[in-house]
């Protein structure tokens, strides 16, 4: 019988930036993207292939603790602390910074990646999310040392200062950094307050997340390259309108998501009248302003668009024309808003819409919401600390029910989710004919 995979923290400090943070840059205003955002941390993990089991960890952990000095001097926010829902304090508090081992090797862990191990990587932040936010550190790290010479560092970074391309700079900025090979799209700028000013009326009122009501189950799926160019084929079909990787994508999970919740419902005998069935899907504004701003700008630049069908409606193909169709409509209006003088009411009324979904989803049950967030393209897979590129990275969020998360596979070209469900729909949902001909469930990742 395998032994359990134990994780055992071994070395616990606080890390400050290199040089004192001006006195000029010590009161940091929040963007208005930002005070939207409750609290919470957005986890990562990048798994690194073995070296020489007895000089890796000593060297690894040196090349960590110098590089994250330097690196928080350039990102100097995130070693602050919150002040209020209006802006962080920087006065060089730092990152919290923890160092275990783990009493197997990497390959155990990669052969079939199980959720409540892949935890025990990530800083513990249970405790201190019920601490009060003025004290909670912004950044937490947790550099873990396998016994073949392997590595993962799990990083858990506040939402309130970083999104997904924020998050990804920063690491690439700290592998940069500790390599000497930074380059310039790798150094922060800090302007998105001046661009989207905070509103005062919100300083004392932070955003509450909604528990689910019922017990959710988290899966993880690969879809190779080769898959995701059968399922676009399959979805364009003969002549018909392109669709990008993320939309197939995303319709591949609606269409079987959607079909467990009704096929539960019906079960339960529930089925009156055809339920909308909604589907939120994050946008990096970043690249869809004009003209594009940069993508090192850091902090939360994030919306979402909203594509609306009806459950007789649960075609792959209807539902990425649709997806397409939104997000175009919302490129159009919502995205030309934020660049005029309607910005402010435009993100207000883009955040109550958001909030009155979810609770007539997850409060009332008057409708099916899926929630999708697609972090492809963010080039995580290029964050090499001197000991090679990751052989995976990947992102352990909380479980929220109907959630799904879409990121680059290593290979070009794949795709992995890792999808939330209530344990009733992702019975049924494992089961669908369409996911079981294009996706793997939770297969070993290669190192």
């Amino acid at each position: 019988m395998d032994m359990t995979i134990e994780v055992d923290i071994v070395k616990r400090e606080t890390i400050k930036p290199s040089s004192p943070t001006p006195p000029e840059l010590r009161h940091f205003k929040l963007s208005l993207f930002d005070q939207f955002y409750p609290i919470f941390y957005t986890p990562l993990i990048l798994f690194y292939a073995g070296s020489d089991p007895s000089e890796a960890a000593q060297e690894k952990s040196r090349r960590l603790t110098t590089s994250l000095p330097e690196v928080l001097t350039r990102f100097y926010p995130f070693a602050g602390r919150i002040v209020d829902n209006l802006s962080l304090g920087c006065v060089d508090q730092g990152a919290e910074y923890l160092e275990a081992v783990v009493n197997c090797d990497l390959s155990r862990v990669l052969k079939e990646p199980d959720t409540a191990v892949l935890r025990t990587f990530l800083p513990a932040t249970a405790d201190i999310e019920r601490a009060d936010a003025t004290t909670m550190p912004l950044v937490l790290v947790q550099a873990n040392f396998f016994e073949c010479g392997g590595s993962a560092i799990g990083l858990c970074v506040m939402h309130k200062v970083a999104d997904a391309e924020a998050l990804c700079t920063f690491v690439n900025a700290w592998a940069g950094t500790a390599t000497g090979a930074i380059t310039e799209a790798m150094i922060p700028e800090f302007r998105t307050a001046s661009m989207f000013p905070p509103l005062d009326s919100l300083a004392n009122s932070f955003p509450s997340i909604v528990p689910a009501k019922e017990k959710c189950v988290r899966r993880r799926f690969l879809l190779e390259s080769s898959k995701v160019a059968a399922l676009r084929k399959r979805i364009e079909g003969p002549g018909g309108p392109a669709s990008t990787a993320v939309e197939a994508v995303s319709a591949l999970l609606w269409k079987c998501s959607a079909t467990a919740s009704r096929k539960k419902k019906a079960n339960l005998n529930k089925m009156e009248t055809p339920r909308t069935t909604m589907l939120s899907q994050t946008v990096n504004l970043r690249r869809r302003m004009e003209p594009q701003l940069p993508s090192n700008l850091a902090g939360n630049l994030a919306g979402y668009f909203l594509t609306r069908a009806d459950e007789r409606e649960m075609e792959m193909r209807v539902l990425a024309v649709r997806l397409r169709e939104a997000l175009e409509g919302y490129c159009e209006s919502h995205v030309k808003r934020l660049q005029g003088d309607g910005a402010c009411a435009a993100i207000c009324e883009e955040t109550k819409e958001f909030g009155e979904l979810l609770g007539k989803s997850l409060v009332m049950d008057e409708m099916d919401f899926y929630s999708c967030t697609s972090w492809c393209r963010f080039p995580f897979y290029e964050a090499d600390f001197g000991w090679g590129r990751p052989v995976w990275a990947c992102q352990e969020s909380a479980d929220c029910p109907n959630f799904f998360m879409l990121m680059d596979a290593r290979d070009s070209g794949g795709i992995e989710v890792c999808l939330t469900l209530r344990e009733e729909d992702m019975a049924l949902f494992e089961q669908d004919p369409d996911l079981l001909e294009f996706a793997s469930l939770n297969p070993t990742i290669r190192g």
